[in-house]
């Protein structure tokens, strides 16, 4: 039988790349052990712990398949760029999808850091938007909603100015290098 959380699901605030989440992982969890049954609990758990396997779990297990793609890609993609002779360990074991090397192609491409890693969150929560469809109060949506919680989490992160500080920082030791020869 599959449990429904009506409440849960009704209570949880919206989550937005542009705006910082209402609601900490910590709340949330918390919010979970109160409301989910056990099964449900144990695949919550183990996909925060991030042990082998999904819990049992297809959502969680096309969430990983999704993200495993994409970071091989990225490896691939980065290796290539690099022109690294032995490319071996960075090729994908399986072709990815043609979007996913679209994707990258595109994050790799003229964009800043902070815009490649805005573009490819804004594919990880289209993704994660798929994987919700036509699942309203379930399993799927409490998961689909930690995952998004964690890529905004980490999207706030993100400190522009004192990046930008860094950056500016070694290009001036750079610069500084290449002056002295």
């Amino acid at each position: 039988m599959v449990a429904d959380y009506y409440y849960l699901v009704s209570s949880l605030p919206e989550l937005q790349l542009e705006a910082p989440p209402l609601i900490s992982r910590e709340e949330f969890l918390s919010l979970c052990e109160e409301q989910l049954t056990d099964r449900d609990l144990s695949i919550m758990q183990a996909l925060v712990s991030g042990v082998s396997g999904t819990g049992g779990s297809e959502t969680a297990a096309q969430w990983v398949s999704f993200s495993d793609s994409l970071d091989a890609e990225l490896a691939s993609q980065r290796a290539q760029r690099m022109n690294l002779k032995d490319q071996s360990s960075y090729i994908p074991q399986e072709l990815p999808p043609a979007s996913i090397v679209d994707l990258v192609a595109k994050a790799m491409s003229d964009l800043s850091p902070l815009e490649s890693e805005r573009l490819l969150d804004e594919a990880r929560l289209a993704f994660l938007d798929e994987l919700a469809v036509n699942h309203h109060f379930d399993l799927t949506r409490i998961i689909v909603y930690y995952l998004k919680l964690t890529i905004l989490d980490r999207e706030q992160s993100f400190e522009f100015d004192r990046g930008d500080a860094e950056f500016r920082r070694l290009l001036s030791n750079i610069q500084t290098s290449i002056r002295s020869y």
